[in-house]
């Protein structure tokens, strides 16, 4: 079987995310990283749209990074934002690994910029 890496890079979204009191109530913006790798047993030279479903739409993680990760609340770390990336990405079943990178900008001075990796592979 093959395998498919499939990745969304430097989507800049503005979250409520920090523990500190200034970052309270205060979006802030965070580039996300992820990368998922697939296992399909497609082949892909004549593919149609409907075979979407052997692969990984990287725009509904779009739409779920963009349109749903900034409904929730005040969430203290951006670990947890990782966390709920990943669980979003293990809902399509071809997924087997899923490494998010989390990066707050504008939170250190000099152009320091700190961030978090997670990565979680399906238990077979």
């Amino acid at each position: 079987m093959d395998q498919l890496d499939v990745s969304l890079e430097k989507v800049v979204v503005n979250l409520n995310v920090g523990i500190l009191p200034h970052e309270q109530g205060v979006p802030q913006p965070l580039i996300f990283d992820v990368c998922v790798k697939c296992t399909h047993a497609a082949n892909f030279e004549n593919a149609l749209a409907s075979d979407l479903d052997q692969s990984f739409d990287y725009a509904q993680l779009y739409h779920y990074l963009t349109a749903q990760l900034p409904r929730y609340p005040q969430t203290p770390l951006i670990e947890t934002v990782a966390e709920r990336v990943i669980q979003h990405c293990m809902q399509n079943k071809n997924v087997q690994r899923v490494r998010v990178k989390v990066a707050k900008q504008n939170i250190l001075p000099n152009g320091a910029v700190p961030h978090i990796v997670l990565t979680r592979h399906r238990d077979v």
